[in-house]
C-alpha cells in the first residue's frame, strides 16, 4: 500500500516566484511523483518500472526515479523488430 503525502521536504520544494527564489526541480522522484509528472497513476508507474521500460531504484519500501528516466520513457521508440505483419488481400 502507499501513501499520498503532502508534505514536501524543504530541499525538494518548488519555490515561488512570490518567494523570491528559483523554481527547483528534484533530480530524483518518488513513484508518487513520477506518476503526477506523467499524469498517469501509481500502479502504471509500478508496472512500467515492472516491465523495465522505467529504470528506477528500490530505497527502502518506495522507489526513486531519476527525472531524465521520465524524459527517455517518453521519447518515440522505433518500431519493435518482430514479425512482419502480413497485408491481408481481399479478392
Amino acid at each position: 500500500m502507499h501513501y499520498q503525502h503532502s508534505v514536501v521536504p524543504h530541499r525538494e520544494r518548488k519555490l515561488s516566484a512570490t518567494e523570491g527564489g528559483p523554481v527547483v526541480e528534484p533530480e530524483v522522484l518518488t513513484a508518487d511523483e513520477a506518476a503526477a509528472a506523467l499524469r498517469i497513476t501509481y500502479r502504471s508507474v509500478l508496472g512500467l518500472i515492472h516491465r523495465g521500460e522505467l529504470p528506477a531504484r528500490k530505497l527502502g519500501r518506495g522507489y526513486r526515479i531519476r527525472r531524465a528516466a521520465l524524459d527517455v520513457a517518453l521519447t518515440p521508440q522505433a518500431a519493435p523488430c518482430g514479425p512482419l505483419i502480413r497485408e491481408v488481400v481481399t479478392r
